[in-house]
């Protein structure tokens, strides 16, 4: 069933295009059967390279119109909106993942300076005890030689 497309010019509009053309409505026409032509042989090279690649299919239309009715009826098509569709849920999708490898990157990122600062803690910590331990030690051995040089 024809579907009838409007288009809405100005006054100015109608005026310019006058002024180039004998008729605008055959050069609508004619412009829009230029891209139906031109989308036409995309979408058979496209059917054709899809129906070829598929096992299934043992039999490829040799006419262009039943070729391309044939990709049309396929449940993998999808017409420019619902690719561009896909394609924005798919940008999306890249940038929520890559929005999440930052959040985690990020989060390595703290674990690991959190475990550093410990480990620093911990040998800061270490070092103070055997400085400590070579306190007591001298303090023991002081006292010790004290108690001797008091009890000879």
């Amino acid at each position: 069933m024809p579907k009838k497309i409007t288009v809405n010019l100005t006054d100015q509009q109608v005026a310019i295009l006058e002024y180039e053309l004998l008729d605008i409505n055959e050069w609508i026409q004619e412009a829009v059967n230029g891209r139906i032509n031109y989308a036409r042989n995309m979408l058979a090279e496209e059917a054709r390279e899809v129906l070829e690649a598929d096992a299934a299919v043992t039999v490829i239309p040799a006419d262009r119109d039943e070729l391309i009715a044939a990709r049309m009826a396929r449940s993998d098509y999808r017409n420019r909106k619902k690719r561009d569709e896909d394609e924005e849920s798919a940008r999306q999708a890249r940038r929520a993942a890559a929005r999440q490898a930052e959040e985690d990157q990020a989060k390595r990122d703290e674990d690991d300076r959190a475990a550093m600062n410990k480990a620093l803690e911990e040998a800061a910590a270490a070092g103070e005890r055997k400085a400590q331990e070579k306190i007591d030690a001298a303090v023991a051995k002081a006292v010790k030689e004290a108690l001797k040089a008091a009890n000879p």
